[in-house]
């Protein structure tokens, strides 16, 4: 499949969705949705508040539901590398946290030069919820590119409910 480049200063959205899903894309805007920019302004404000003293990559997420309500996490570090937490699952957790199961989409946002990507156990925390999900991959300079979910996780388990 080939992508579509669209600009937006200061952001570039690199289109890899299907046309069926970047036409549904386009009706959650309509309908009072967010856009790329104002979810990604949100992970980009979040990522202020991470707690990151042994890697310094502090990590913002934003994670929109299907009702529009917005979920911000944060990266915090642990001595105990285990015990630390990433953005995205905090934003997950904080969504769960107060009812929401369905999600649209995720901003995540790190300081840094390439785009950053959810880790694998972060995607498939996503995925449980809503394996449909778009994920908007931001740099430092704002610029991102677009993935599904499904394009980023394509085997995912199946649940016994």
């Amino acid at each position: 499949k080939f992508g579509v480049e669209l600009t937006f200063k200061p952001f570039i959205r690199v289109e890899r969705l299907s046309a069926k899903e970047f036409r549904t894309q386009k009706i959650n805007i309509q309908e009072g949705g967010m856009t790329d920019r104002e979810l990604i302004t949100r992970a980009m404000q979040a990522a202020k508040n991470a707690y990151a003293p042994y890697s310094g990559l502090k990590v913002g997420a934003a994670v929109e539901c299907t009702d529009g309500s917005v979920f911000t996490g944060v990266s915090v570090e642990n001595s105990a590398l285990g015990s630390s937490v990433c953005a995205e699952t905090a934003a997950v957790c904080a969504a769960v946290g107060a009812g929401k199961r369905k999600f649209v989409r995720m901003a995540v946002y790190a300081d840094r030069p390439d785009y950053y990507v959810p880790c694998g156990a972060c995607r498939q925390m996503l995925a449980d919820f809503s394996p449909n999900a778009e994920l908007l991959c931001v740099n430092a300079e704002g610029r991102y590119v677009s993935y599904s979910l499904r394009t980023m996780l394509p085997t995912q388990p199946k649940k016994n409910m």
